[in-house]
């Protein structure tokens, strides 16, 4: 049990609990205010934090300034703290007491002991989300929503920084006296993450506080999806036709900085391309009763330098499992009959 390769299979687990509270003030006829608090708490077993509290502040506000326009902003503020961090706790519990007996202190761990995982870390986030909706008649709609949020892990000096998410969606749609309800949107997403490390090697860089040693990435995804579609009631409403297409690409930027003690070259960006084709068919055998067909085509094409290229020996003293980037075309075919109590 003094083995190296002696292992405690560990029972993880956690206990959650959430409390929530909303409170609304009609300020005029036409414009409401919200305000809420929300409370998370989440008990963990065999993990660096025994328990993680979060609180979060809310603010909203409703308007329909106009029979035509409305809209709604959301600001929120959370922070999550922690019991304590414990940055070698998995690997003491892991292991045989005999095999703790034969490491001294500086030997107990398996990280950087100022490594700090993302969920478990303390942070701050500032979240802002809202929409506006205009509806010129009866058939006609256009829609913009957008949302930020910005997560701060002050208190984190190896591990994920800071990140930023921003998206936004312009929206419209259309409803005809023929029975067709169409619509076409475009989202733009923007997601950008600071990340800091440490090069550490028992067999060859060995310190833990050599500034030489210290790396950082920040990584942005910028990512395009852009859609259609419509829906068609045949045959007295008995008869469902929806059909529906979007496009999606994506590009993530890496950009890396490392110490002096360090070696590291520019990295190529990753590519995602995704189309995809749905087609749903629905006739109402009874009020309660419908069978559904649907179809669906997906096209996906990726270029990831981390795969494309690697064989299992390009790597020095690492064995890979030899896959290129995902590519495929794939047709699915259902057949559903659902039925309403």
């Amino acid at each position: 049990m003094a083995n190296e390769n002696a292992r405690i299979n560990l029972p993880y687990g956690y206990e959650k609990h959430r409390f929530s509270v909303d409170a609304g003030y009609r300020i005029r006829p036409r414009t409401k205010l919200t305000l809420g608090y929300q409370y998370d708490q989440r008990q963990r077993d065999f993990q660096e934090v025994d328990k993680t509290r979060e609180h979060t502040l809310r603010a909203r506000v409703n308007a329909t300034p106009l029979d035509t326009a409305s809209g709604w902003v959301e600001v929120a503020r959370g922070v999550r703290d922690g019991s304590g961090y414990i940055d070698n706790r998995p690997f003491l519990d892991s292991h045989t007491q005999a095999l703790l007996d034969t490491l001294d202190e500086d030997e107990r761990l398996e990280n950087h002991p100022a490594l700090r995982k993302f969920h478990l870390a303390d942070r701050d986030r500032d979240a802002i989300r809202g929409r506006i909706t205009l509806v010129p008649n009866d058939r006609l709609s256009f829609g913009l929503d957008g949302s930020y949020t910005r997560d701060d892990y002050e208190g984190t000096t190896l591990g994920l920084g800071e990140n930023r998410i921003f998206s936004t969606t312009l929206d419209a749609s259309y409803s005809t006296q023929q029975g067709v309800d169409a619509y076409v949107f475009l989202t733009h997403e923007n997601l950008r993450y600071e990340q800091r490390g440490h090069s550490y090697n028992p067999l060859g860089l060995s310190s833990l506080t050599d500034p030489a040693q210290r790396w950082s990435a920040g990584t942005e995804d910028r990512v395009y999806t852009a859609g259609v579609g419509a829906k068609w009631s045949l045959l007295n409403d008995k008869l469902d036709l929806d059909v529906a297409y979007s496009f999606s690409t994506a590009e993530t930027g890496i950009d890396v900085d490392a110490g002096s003690a360090l070696e590291a070259e520019p990295l190529s960006d990753l590519n995602t391309r995704l189309h995809r084709v749905d087609i749903r068919l629905d006739y109402k055998l009874r009020d309660n009763l419908t069978t559904r067909l649907g179809y669906r085509y997906e096209s996906l094409d990726t270029e990831d330098f981390a795969r494309d290229g690697i064989d299992p020996d390009t790597i020095p003293s690492v064995l890979t499992l030899n896959g290129d980037s995902p590519d495929y075309r794939a047709h699915t075919v259902g057949v559903s009959l659902i039925y309403k109590f």
